[in-house]
């Protein structure tokens, strides 16, 4: 699947506004709008409305500044591999990971991260670097 990031400005009539679209990962179209220049406001919406989103930017006066194309996994596929990861956390868990308190804070914060869909790549590489060092 590709993963878009557009950036969109309308500087038509005087305005000086920019609009940009993120289709991260999971399924969420993060979207953040305000004037040139300054960090704006952002919402999230169903990846589902990312085409009639675009689309009524275009109708308003945006132009397409830039775009990127990332790819990636199928969701799917990202899901069973962190569900797996996630089985040798609580594995990793129960054990006393050899007193080091950091490991089992930061698996602690690794789970939570999980439940809310929110465990990131780097978080599942340093999962799977912890889990070997102590399997």
């Amino acid at each position: 699947m590709d993963v878009k990031e557009i950036y969109l400005e309308n500087t038509n009539l005087g305005h000086k506004k920019f609009y940009k679209m993120f289709n991260r990962e999971d399924g969420i179209l993060a979207c953040t709008w305000g004037k040139i220049g300054t960090i704006g406001q952002t919402i999230n919406y169903d990846i589902k409305l990312y085409q009639s989103l675009l689309q009524e930017k275009l109708k308003k006066g945006y132009e397409i500044i830039r775009e990127t194309k990332i790819k990636t996994v199928p969701l799917s596929e990202e899901r069973d591999k962190t569900d797996e990861i996630i089985k040798k956390l609580l594995y990793l868990q129960n054990l006393t990971l050899g007193g080091n308190l950091g490991h089992v804070t930061f698996i602690k914060n690794c789970i939570k991260k999980r439940r809310n869909n929110e465990l990131s790549k780097k978080d599942l590489e340093e999962c799977n670097k912890i889990y070997k060092l102590y399997s």
